[in-house]
């Protein structure tokens, strides 16, 4: 509710409008996205690409492990780039979410965590641990 004062030259009175107007604080806000469940875009291909400049030798292993298509990372094997560009194409696929997000979730760095721990991306226990560490995250399963 309201009120509205009014002002002449010999007395304010206030009068109470019927009307209500919600208030900002009626609705409970919602929580704030945490770093495990805030979802990763293109446009942090820069910042995640360099999280696993280390192991861009195993790009396809990661890619693997982040769910991407075979015949996808097939395509990326047959231009005989260098491990550094075939790790970004992957990144890039990824954070375009070109695999199946209903059953794995949205790029996060959780996801990105799991996948470089898990044997199939690798096995880099140690940077899963740095990773997770560096964006507060739980460490790999």
């Amino acid at each position: 509710m309201y009120e509205l004062w009014l002002t002449d030259e010999s007395s304010v009175e206030s009068s109470t409008a019927a009307t209500s107007i919600p208030s900002a604080s009626d609705a409970p806000l919602p929580a704030p996205p945490t770093p495990e469940t805030k979802p990763l875009g293109i446009n942090d291909l820069f910042t995640v690409c360099s999280e696993l400049v280390g192991v861009a030798h195993k790009w396809k292993k990661v890619g693997l492990a982040l769910r991407l298509d075979p015949n996808f990372l097939n395509r990326i094997n047959a231009k005989q780039n260098d491990v550094e560009d075939n790790l970004s194409d992957v990144l890039e696929e990824w954070l375009k979410k070109s695999y199946d997000t209903e059953s794995f979730g949205d790029p996060s760095w959780k996801l990105l965590v799991d996948a470089v721990a898990h044997p199939v991306g690798g096995k880099d226990r140690a940077l899963a641990m740095e990773i997770a560490a560096k964006y507060n995250v739980p460490p790999p399963q």
